[in-house]
Formats: C-alpha cells, sequence, structure tokens
C-alpha cells in the first residue's frame, strides 16, 4: 500500500512539472502569433507585403497582365457554335407538273399532236407530280464558325496600349509602395517620440511626487504654507493629465501602425528601434548635398508612361482610317433536312470592311488626341520643374527642422536646469511656490516643445528621402 502511494505521489510531482512548462510552451505560442517585434526597416517590408493599398495595388497590377491577353486573344483564331432548334406546326408543300404520255387522253389536254398507233391513240399531256415538303416538323441546325483577324490597325496599337498601361500600374504600384513606406515611417517615429515623452512625464511625475511628501513634511513642521502643498498638488495633477492624454495618443498611434502594416487591432507590436540612435544619425550633410536624378523619381515615370499612352492614342485614332480584314469558315449540319433544302454546308470567305466617309467625325478625333497629347507633354514638363522645385523646399524644410531641434534640445536642458536650482533654492526657503511652479510650467513648455521639434525632424528627413526617391 505505502508502495502505491509513493508511485502515486511521484506521478502527481511529474505531472505538475510538466504543467508549468505546457502553459509556458502554449504562451509563448501565443506571444509569436498576436505579437511582432519590428525594427523600422523590418516594419516596413511588412507593410509592402501585407498593407491592403499594397496588395490592391498588385491586383491592379494582375489584372493589366490579364488585359493584356485579352486584347491578344481578340486577333488569335475565334470558334462560335450556334445551336437552335425550331418545330413547325403545319410542314408547307408543294407540287411540280410532270409531262406524261398517256393513251386515249382527253383531247383538251394533249399538249402538241397526238400519234395513232394500232393500239390507240397516245399524246402528252400535263400531270400533278409527287408532293415535296418545304421543311420538316422538326429539325435541329449546328452552325460552327471558325474565324482569323488578318489585318487591324486598332487592333495592333490596342496591343501596344494595353502593354504600356501594365507598365502604368507596375508605376502605381511602386508609388503605393513608397507612399506605404514613408507612412509607417512616420508613424513609427511618432510612437517612439510619444513614448519617450511619455517616460520624462512619468519621471517627472515621480519626482514631483516626492516634492509633494517632502513639502508635506515641511508643513508639519511649520516651515511652508498650505497653498504651497496645494500648488505643487496641483501642478501633479496637470501632469497626471497629460499624461492620461499622452497615453491615449499612443494607443490611437499603434491602432494606426497596425492599419498601415495590415495587422488586426488584436495583434500586437513592439517597436525595437533605439531613438537615441536615431537621433544621433541624422544625416544632414549627406542629404543636403545629394544629387537629385528627375529620372528616378517614381512621378516622373508614371508621366512618361502617361505620355506613351497619349502617344497610341493618337495612333489609334488614326488607325481607324485603315481597313479590317478577316477570314473565315462556315459548316452547317442539319439533324433533319426537307425534301428540297439548298443549304450549303461549308463556305469560306474573307470579309474587309474599308471606312470610306465618315463626314469629320474621325478628323475631329485625332486632332483632340493630338491636344490631348500636348497636355500632357505640358503637364510632365512643369512637373519636372515642380519635381526639382520640391525636393529644394524639403532640403530647406530639413535643414530648418534640424536646426530647431538643436535649439528646443538646447532649451530643454536649460529649463531642466532652472527647474532643479529652484526646488533647491525652495527647499532651503530663498524661492516661492510660484517660482517653482514657473520652473515647472516652463519645463513642462520646453518638454513639449523638444518632441515637436524632435517629431518634425524625423518626419521631414523621411519627406526628403522620398523627394530623393531614397526610401
Amino acid at each position: 500500500m505505502n508502495k502505491n502511494m509513493f508511485q502515486k505521489s511521484k506521478r502527481m510531482k511529474g505531472i505538475k512539472t510538466l504543467i508549468p512548462t505546457l502553459l509556458l510552451l502554449i504562451a509563448g505560442q501565443a506571444f509569436s502569433q498576436d505579437t511582432l517585434q519590428l525594427s523600422l526597416k523590418e516594419a516596413k517590408q511588412y507593410a509592402l507585403e501585407n498593407n491592403r493599398d499594397v496588395k490592391n495595388a498588385e491586383l491592379e497590377r494582375l489584372k493589366a497582365q490579364k488585359e493584356i491577353w485579352e486584347t491578344t486573344a481578340q486577333g488569335l483564331p475565334q470558334v462560335d457554335a450556334d445551336i437552335s432548334y425550331q418545330n413547325i406546326f403545319e410542314v408547307p408543300t408543294t407540287q411540280f407538273p410532270q409531262n406524261a404520255i398517256v393513251k386515249d387522253p382527253p383531247m383538251n389536254q394533249i399538249s402538241g399532236q397526238p400519234i395513232e398507233t394500232s393500239t390507240g391513240t397516245y399524246g402528252l399531256i400535263m400531270t400533278e407530280g409527287r408532293e415535296i415538303k418545304l421543311g420538316t416538323k422538326e429539325s435541329t441546325t449546328i452552325d460552327l464558325t471558325v474565324s482569323q483577324l488578318i489585318f487591324s490597325g486598332s487592333y495592333i496599337v490596342g496591343l501596344q496600349a494595353a502593354k504600356v498601361y501594365k507598365q502604368l500600374t507596375i508605376d502605381q504600384q511602386e508609388k503605393t509602395e513608397i507612399d506605404t513606406k514613408a507612412q509607417v515611417s512616420d508613424t513609427y517615429y511618432m510612437i517612439l517620440v510619444l513614448e519617450e515623452n511619455l517616460d520624462i512625464l512619468n519621471n517627472t511625475l515621480k519626482n514631483l511626487k516626492k516634492t509633494q511628501n517632502e513639502i508635506s513634511e515641511m508643513l508639519k513642521e511649520g516651515f511652508v504654507e498650505d497653498t504651497d502643498l496645494d500648488q505643487v498638488k496641483l501642478n501633479r495633477m496637470n501632469i497626471e493629465n497629460a499624461i492620461g492624454d499622452l497615453e491615449k495618443q499612443v494607443a490611437t498611434s499603434y491602432d494606426l501602425l497596425k492599419l498601415q502594416l495590415g495587422l488586426e487591432r488584436k495583434n500586437k507590436v513592439i517597436l525595437t528601434e533605439n531613438l537615441e540612435a536615431i537621433k544621433q544619425n541624422v544625416p544632414l550633410n549627406d542629404l543636403m548635398n545629394e544629387q537629385f536624378n528627375v529620372e528616378n523619381h517614381i512621378t516622373y515615370q508614371m508621366l512618361e508612361t502617361q505620355e506613351k499612352l497619349s502617344e497610341l492614342d493618337v495612333k489609334r485614332r488614326k488607325s481607324e482610317f485603315l481597313p479590317t480584314i478577316s477570314g473565315f469558315y462556315r459548316h452547317q449540319e442539319k439533324t433533319q433536312r426537307a425534301d428540297f433544302d439548298m443549304t450549303i454546308p461549308d463556305l469560306v470567305g474573307i470579309n474587309v470592311q474599308i471606312p470610306i466617309f465618315h463626314s469629320a467625325a474621325r478628323f475631329s478625333k485625332v486632332k483632340q488626341a493630338k491636344l490631348e497629347l500636348a497636355k500632357t507633354r505640358n503637364k510632365k514638363n512643369q512637373a519636372i520643374q515642380g519635381l526639382y522645385l520640391e525636393v529644394q523646399q524639403a532640403k530647406n524644410e530639413f535643414s530648418n527642422a534640424v536646426n530647431n531641434y538643436n535649439n528646443q534640445k538646447k532649451n530643454m536642458n536649460l529649463a531642466q536646469k532652472i527647474y532643479d536650482k529652484t526646488l533647491t533654492k525652495y527647499k532651503e526657503g530663498i524661492a516661492s511656490s510660484m517660482d517653482l511652479t514657473q520652473a515647472n510650467n516652463q519645463l513642462l513648455d520646453t518638454q513639449s516643445k523638444y518632441h515637436e521639434a524632435l517629431l518634425n525632424m524625423l518626419q521631414k528627413k523621411v519627406q526628403l528621402n522620398k523627394k530623393l526617391n531614397n526610401l
């Protein structure tokens, strides 16, 4: 009995050891399924694979590829079959008269001269022929037609346009990817800055609570007044409200990032990028000195493709003046045929469609297409100048943002120094509670402006890299 109890106890210990292990494995699996740890580069790559706008751009490209095949198929052999069934309530009939030599015919029905013989008189008369049906009661007709386009100017131009349109969808997909990477970068930086700001406010709140406890003890000793403690409490409440608002902004920013990544809201994202390292690695000189190649810009490439489409539209309008030639073969079978049926079962032919006169409509369409081409080229030239201007403007904004960030950083450090000295003076009885409150508000204001400047600098860097086609 003791031995059985020992074995049972041993099994229970083994189960107790196994349960935590299983729980850890399950928790680890759940963590890996619902949590993503992403650097900025990984986040951009994940968005390119899962963002819904990028997926739609990819589907549009695939659709354009299918449209090319649709256009190509119009110039390949076409086979059509037509099956029809008919039922005639009353089949029409007819009779054809026929000549016959009859013995002893009525004299008024004889055609020509009668012939007298020893056996009698013979004459040629007209008699009713066999009844002929002009249709069948029921019939099923099968028509098989094979056609082949031999020449069509519109088809040739259309095939070229379909290929160029596919290139346009590729350009649009690339633009969507660039926009997505820029959006992910902006949101990624925004979360990092908000979280750093939140950490600073939490540390400030922690120090303020410590100061509140110290002032509370000083109040008990009679060194300060009630209003001093109330002022510190008011400052603490203001910071707590600011922390609450900031936490909501962080949560909303994470939801925005999940949307850009193509994730569900239930998923958790952990950002692994080091903001301090990012702040130390802002390539101001490199970006300011980088040369801009307009031909590499996606907007220029899309305009080039659009210009090709406009040129092909002019060709398409001109091709409408050319003839269209096609050949065909037709075979027809009937399950039931009438006694008198002249249907030809096999037929081969060529169709030539020649445009001769359509007033001035086609000339007008050609002129319209040429005018649209001229507009496209004007837009292209204007866009080129605009791109150069945008790059220069983006460089200026980035440079200003870097300078403003450096100034705000100095201001924040100075405000922190002033607050620390004012707090020390306040504890020594040299400074008033109003001085401490003023220094505290000044510190919070400079911290807010610092983080605004930091986020603006990082986002201006993203915009400049986007203009330089570096994303």
